[in-house]
């Protein structure tokens, strides 16, 4: 991956932590690559993160664009989202 940017976006927030949405462009072998996700931080009553949680598509945005198993998992979701 080159020319990464990393931009974080929307936020929530609540007593004891929060969220806040996020995405990742740059180029893969090349070619444009966005990865968007969610990010949610809980923290302790010292203060300290307690629960820290990414929530992202690994197989859409990621593991799609590798030559063998890519292939595959277009053609599952293909199917699933046909039924």
């Amino acid at each position: 991956v080159s020319n990464v940017r990393f931009h974080a976006e929307d936020r929530a927030s609540f007593e004891n932590g929060g969220f806040f949405s996020w995405s990742l462009e740059g180029s893969l072998r090349g070619k444009p690559w966005k990865v968007e996700g969610l990010t949610e931080v809980k923290f302790g009553e010292d203060g300290r993160v307690s629960l820290h949680i990414e929530h992202w598509d690994a197989a859409r945005q990621l593991y799609e664009h590798f030559p063998l198993i890519g292939p595959l998992l277009r053609h599952l979701r293909c199917r699933i989202a046909s039924r």
